[in-house]
């Protein structure tokens, strides 16, 4: 049976656990339905006492059929991804499986965060704009329009103005707390097209890590959405 004194230890400790998140989320996460491409995370370090903001990339399924989606490689700080669920309650989603983060600017930024739990997730990006696919490193070119989805900027749009065979960068505002969102065409249909995810930004606009070798590297399958086979409204085709 256990004492007093370790039963008040362990509630405390269940409190800093839940606690934690909301001090290291700066501005607090809004309330979420279910984990989507472009939500706000929290990542924290081991003790889940210390970490910061990024946001969720794709959805993907692991080739042994396990759910996560992809972020920034220096979002993981050692611990748990946590969200906000629909009644504004931190809950852990998951825990970083792979991580690439060099020490230089040049280097690939990218990670995996395995699902945990029974967390609804739905593959649309903040559950408006379906995806239909990945785009190859070689289709990305020069003068296209990307779009970016984070937690702090929101919808942000620019024109490629380089890319390589694992980044690419287009000339759309970012900020702290938008790494790991979601890059994408926007499709005349509504549709969109996955490209990459924000890792940083530069004088030229945002740099995006491309998904499209890292899938294939990982092993991973983008989740895609069933749309209708009749067009979306005008709606989406002209937000997010």
């Amino acid at each position: 049976m256990r004492t007093l004194k370790t039963a008040a230890a362990a509630i405390a400790g269940a409190l800093m656990l839940v606690t934690a998140p909301t001090t290291s989320a700066s501005p607090p996460l809004p309330p979420t339905r279910d984990i989507a491409p472009g939500i706000a995370i929290v990542t924290t370090n081991a003790a889940a006492d210390d970490g910061g903001t990024c946001t969720a990339g794709w959805l993907v399924h692991t080739s042994e059929g396990r759910p996560g989606f992809l972020t920034a490689g220096h979002c993981n700080r050692g611990g748990d991804a946590w969200y906000s669920d629909a009644d504004g309650n931190y809950q852990s989603i998951g825990r970083f499986t792979r991580t690439v983060h060099g020490a230089s600017a040049e280097d690939s930024d990218i990670a995996l965060v395995e699902l945990t739990g029974s967390t609804p997730s739905e593959s649309a990006i903040i559950d408006i704009r379906p995806v239909t696919g990945a785009a190859s490193a070689y289709r990305v070119a020069v003068g296209d329009t990307l779009c970016h989805y984070g937690m702090t900027t929101r919808l942000q749009c620019g024109e490629v103005s380089y890319v390589d065979a694992s980044g690419v960068v287009f000339s759309a505002p970012s900020a702290g707390g938008d790494s790991g969102g979601p890059v994408y065409y926007r499709n005349a249909d509504g549709t969109a097209t996955a490209v990459g995810i924000a890792i940083r930004s530069n004088e030229q606009g945002t740099v995006a890590e491309l998904i499209s070798p890292w899938l294939a590297k990982w092993g991973l399958t983008l989740d895609k959405t069933r749309t209708n086979p009749v067009p979306l409204p005008a709606r989406y085709r002209g937000g997010r």
